[in-house]
């Protein structure tokens, strides 16, 4: 949807018919083919050292977000619950994104949830 979006907005990428990622600094290569590659075959399975670590997913999972692609959002999130241990799990709530919702005390709140438990961040 975002791409099409793109290619039919009457901007420049409609006029080219190319999507231009190479001046984004937040695009990097190992994310992108994960992503090109879940379009051309809807899967998603980080393989190696260097694809397969939490870091590397939560770039895909920031690039299927931005890019509006919910099923490889999806996919990451579930590589990520089935990866979450208690040594990880503060690192990769700080990495996770919720809007920010009104929480009792009127303060900022983020909830996360997940099928093991729930966390809720209260911010003053």
């Amino acid at each position: 949807a975002y791409f099409r979006g793109m290619l039919e907005s009457g901007c420049k990428e409609a006029e080219d018919g190319v999507v231009d990622l190479r001046q984004d600094p937040s695009v990097e290569r190992g994310p992108l083919d994960d992503l090109l590659r879940f379009v051309l075959t809807a899967g998603f399975a980080p393989k190696g050292d260097e694809k397969a670590n939490p870091d590397h997913v939560f770039k895909v999972r920031s690039l299927a977000d931005r890019y509006q692609l919910p099923e490889l959002l999806g996919l990451t999130e579930t590589w990520l619950v089935t990866t979450r241990a208690p040594k990880n799990v503060f690192s990769y709530l700080g990495r996770v994104y919720s809007p920010p919702k009104k929480g009792p005390g009127g303060g900022d709140a983020c909830l996360w949830i997940d099928g093991s438990f729930l966390v809720v961040v209260l911010y003053p």
